[in-house]
């Protein structure tokens, strides 16, 4: 039987637990995804997979903070448990309300990569459309027909947040018209800012970064603001976002909409053999495959893995390393102090850094060339 993972070093102490009586909510029809596999039967051989977990809810641990997460702890019909990990900017999109907290006795579904904390497989919820709670209508479950969807009016040519969700990723420019729900600050040049738009019962983040073309205007950044958007229709760890070029590609809803003078990006290709300059690298990359090349100046122990700091000639290059990679000697032995390495691998932004990192996908993604310089 599976057990309980603990709390993640460095977070505030594990809130109480929150022991509650069965809703009536549990009469309400449920869809749960297809696929669903028992947690008794997941191993460490399923790790990074994608599995589908649907069992029922016996407690639930609310967050304590923005940067603890919400536990629920489900069983299945054979008594072996299973915890499932969100945070709060996720939980604000799957509760809604208060009302919408979870209870026990619920039956939940959710789908995902099966990860590990502390000897213990859990599943991270990171998209709020890869789990679904008996007596809440998830984004991807029909709407019932007697209700009504909300309809937003937009300038012609513009989409609603819901038409956006609904796109594949593309390289195209789109524009899509909402309301500011909420608005997260850059810490850094190389973090973007988040404006989270509302539309209807959706909501879809609009990225951008800070010095890098002209600002936003800060009246278009307050909550209840009525914008419209330009950027690219992209995906960040499963969850839609618009990605823009600056913050000057944020209008006011309300001005008559000028048509782009090209409806398609002139950026060239991300070659993935081709060197990248720490400083060059920016949310346009999340999701491809670079190259970086610098001098290791060490190795840092993550919860789930480490991280290597590589430095260039312009400044600093975070690389996660998975649990497997974390301990093969061979990287280890690439990664020394004071060594030259080439890491190939997948840009993607993580949320406990909050910033950008590369990860490679196994050994070859480490290079150690007989003669290389932050450079080349």
């Amino acid at each position: 039987m599976l057990s309980i993972a603990g709390t993640v070093p460095g977070e505030d102490p594990k809130p109480a637990v929150v022991e509650m009586a069965p809703s009536p909510l549990a009469d309400r029809p449920f869809i749960p995804f297809d696929g669903g596999v028992d947690p008794a039967t997941l191993s460490r051989d399923d790790l990074n997979k994608d599995v589908v977990i649907t069992a029922t809810v016996v407690k639930f641990e609310p967050s304590g903070g923005e940067r603890i997460p919400h536990r629920l702890t489900l069983v299945d019909k054979e008594g072996a448990t299973f915890e499932i990990v969100y945070w709060p900017d996720v939980a604000e999109r799957i509760h809604g309300n208060a009302t919408d907290m979870p209870f026990v006795g619920q039956k939940i579904s959710a789908r995902g990569k099966l990860g590990e904390y502390q000897d213990k497989l859990q599943l991270r919820i990171s998209n709020p459309r890869t789990i679904r709670m008996q007596g809440m209508r998830d984004a991807d479950q029909p709407v019932p027909t007697s209700v009504t969807p909300t309809i937003t009016s937009t300038a012609p040519g513009a989409l609603t947040v819901d038409q956006a969700l609904e796109m594949q990723p593309s390289r195209e420019e789109i524009v899509v018209e909402g309301t500011v729900s909420k608005y997260r600050e850059s810490w850094g040049e190389k973090a973007p800012n988040v404006l989270v738009i509302s539309g209807g019962d959706n909501v879809i983040d609009a990225v951008f970064y800070p010095n890098n073309g002209p600002a936003a205007n800060p009246e278009l950044l307050k909550e209840g603001a009525k914008i419209r958007v330009r950027g690219e229709r992209a995906e960040y760890k499963g969850s839609a976002q618009l990605r823009l070029t600056h913050g000057g590609m944020i209008e006011d809803a309300s001005t008559p909409m000028v048509a782009a003078a090209s409806t398609t990006t002139t950026s060239a290709p991300i070659n993935p053999d081709r060197i990248v300059n720490s400083a060059d690298i920016d949310m346009g990359h999340v999701g491809h495959t670079i190259t970086v090349a610098g001098k290791v100046e060490g190795l840092v122990p993550a919860s789930e893995g480490k991280y290597a700091v590589v430095r260039d000639r312009d400044g600093v290059i975070v690389v996660y390393l998975t649990l497997k990679l974390g301990e093969d000697t061979t990287v280890a032995e690439r990664l020394a102090n004071g060594r030259q390495v080439k890491i190939k691998g997948s840009v993607e932004y993580s949320q406990m850094r909050s910033q950008l990192v590369v990860i490679p996908a196994d050994a070859d993604g480490v290079i150690a060339p007989k003669s290389a310089s932050a450079s080349e």
